[in-house]
């Protein structure tokens, strides 16, 4: 039985969802982002407070501030994920971790065609990755630019979303769609040699127009990483937009125009 599971993936790929069906499961412990930023509360429990790393990296630097020198930061990040083991056992933890975040792991000097530093510490520990990936870009990247604008990054089952339209700058669009394609390639490369590994694409817990998902493709991956278990989809988050980018891009006609006869159109038919 694997004794740490990795979420990770790009901004906008079902994260929080997959977060909050895997802490339905009875033998998890699931954390929130581990590099987000967030303070302990007063009276918190001690294994909450470890939540994200810049905590524990605040905590060790009270005895030790050289901790929080470069040179360190994988010592501290590999110290820090040990404890996280021991403070969630018996459960298995769950941590969170965005691609852009990877490279907190990493020493002073890396070179930047090397594998961040935090896949070794936890290729090192044989953690199993969940990779969520979603295939429809565009749809990600409309997620991305509606959370920014909005500021809500997940919504609660109760809260109505149906009349959530947004207007897209088709060029800063088609910006975005290149770099993502860039980040995509960098990202499989990356993950290709990595032994404990198992995609879920978002398309995959997300079928048709169901805005519940399908446990199946989570499921199997946990049952692969020695940890099968009942889920249940009484979570508290679900997906923000609905599945026809016309009923919520504004401007549909203009991003339609603009990406028309790039490699990116096929994503406009869902």
């Amino acid at each position: 039985m694997s004794r740490m599971v990795a979420i990770v993936g790009f901004q906008r790929s079902g994260t929080n969802m997959v977060r909050s069906l895997l802490a339905t499961h009875p033998r998890l412990q699931v954390y929130d982002e581990i590099f987000n930023a967030r303070r302990p509360e007063d009276g918190e429990e001690h294994v909450y407070k470890l939540r994200n790393f810049w905590n524990y990296m605040l905590g060790r630097a009270e005895s030790d501030p050289e901790m929080v020198l470069p040179m360190r930061r994988p010592e501290l990040i590999g110290d820090y994920l040990d404890a996280l083991i021991e403070a969630s056992a018996p459960a298995v933890p769950v941590i969170d971790i965005k691609f852009n975040s990877f490279h907190h792991g990493n020493a002073g000097w890396h070179d930047l065609t090397q594998p961040p530093r935090l896949l070794d510490l936890l290729r090192e520990r044989e953690v199993p990755l969940i990779h969520l990936y979603r295939r429809n870009r565009l749809k990600r990247a409309l997620s991305v630019q509606t959370a920014r604008k909005t500021g809500i990054y997940a919504v609660r089952k109760e809260i109505d979303t149906s009349d959530r339209h947004t207007e897209i700058d088709p060029r800063a669009l088609l910006g975005d769609l290149v770099a993502d394609h860039i980040e995509i390639k960098q990202v499989m490369h990356m993950l290709g040699n990595y032994p404990l590994a198992a995609q879920v694409d978002y398309e995959d817990l997300y079928r048709g127009d169901s805005r519940e998902p399908d446990l199946t493709a989570l499921e199997e991956a946990l049952t692969r990483f020695g940890l099968p278990g009942p889920m249940t989809t009484e979570h508290l988050v679900r997906k923000l937009n609905s599945d026809r980018l016309q009923d919520v891009i504004s401007n549909f006609d203009e991003v339609e125009a603009a990406l028309r006869g790039t490699p990116f159109a096929e994503h406009l038919a869902g």
